[in-house]
């Protein structure tokens, strides 16, 4: 999203849809993998995915000097 767009509360809007999707679908816990939205994931209910509960595949495409991290979500 451009930054000129930022504040507005679509980011927020489509968290929401996507979580109550899940939790339509009976999905136990949502994972994202983000280099610089942290701060948003976590204002949202996110933690840290830590080592081992992150998808294998997302965590081995992981670069820590970009500051990349997976988050998590149990809903």
């Amino acid at each position: 999203m451009a930054r000129g767009n930022q504040g507005q509360g679509l980011g927020a809007a489509l968290l929401r849809a996507a979580l109550a999707d899940s939790r339509s679908r009976l999905v136990r816990e949502v994972f994202t993998a983000t280099t610089t939205g942290a701060a948003f994931f976590r204002r949202h209910g996110f933690a840290s995915a830590g080592p081992g509960r992150a998808p294998a595949a997302w965590a081995a495409a992981l670069d820590p000097a970009r500051g990349s991290e997976v988050l998590s979500r149990r809903l």
